[in-house]
């Protein structure tokens, strides 16, 4: 769901930017699950899922979605951590 969330956001802005400029969007999950969705085929997957994918797949290039470990996303570092 939240790969959908970015996607449909990744367009609207995309949308804005590119008035002025021509721009790329690159898109990360810290899903490999999705990640493998979003760059395959349907296969024998639930229609909860083929759906968004699909929508996915028409909203962004399967290409520009990467791979970030859940640990490295730095929106998700407190100030407060302790190591």
């Amino acid at each position: 769901m939240g790969a959908l969330l970015a996607a449909r956001l990744a367009k609207e802005v995309k949308k804005i930017i590119d008035r002025k400029c021509s721009t790329k969007a690159f898109l990360w999950t810290d899903s490999q699950i999705t990640l493998y969705w979003i760059k395959g085929t349907s296969h024998s997957w639930k229609p909860f899922v083929v759906s968004r994918v699909r929508e996915i797949q028409a909203l962004t290039d399967p290409n520009s979605w990467f791979h970030c470990s859940g640990k490295d996303i730095p929106a998700d570092l407190s100030p407060y951590q302790r190591n």
